[in-house]
């Protein structure tokens, strides 16, 4: 009987290392999946739409304008 009580407890703890292996792969795979653009100045109202967080401006040499950089985070 106490060998019983000992698999169970030891099952318990398997169980809970594996449940915290699946909340790091899930943060890490959160992380995989977020990127950032910098987006046409007319486009940045459709992705913010989308999702997309403004975070930042970059400078355009070519078309002497500031681009938006925006976050998309999935």
């Amino acid at each position: 009987m106490c060998f019983c009580r000992a698999a169970r407890r030891a099952a318990g703890v398997v169980v809970a290392a594996q449940h915290a292996a699946l909340q790091m792969a899930l943060s890490i795979v959160t992380i995989l999946f977020s990127f950032t653009l910098a987006s046409d100045p007319d486009a940045a109202g459709f992705y913010e739409h989308m999702g997309a967080v403004r975070v930042g401006e970059v400078w355009n040499e070519f078309q002497k304008v500031n681009l938006p950089v925006m976050r998309v985070d999935t």
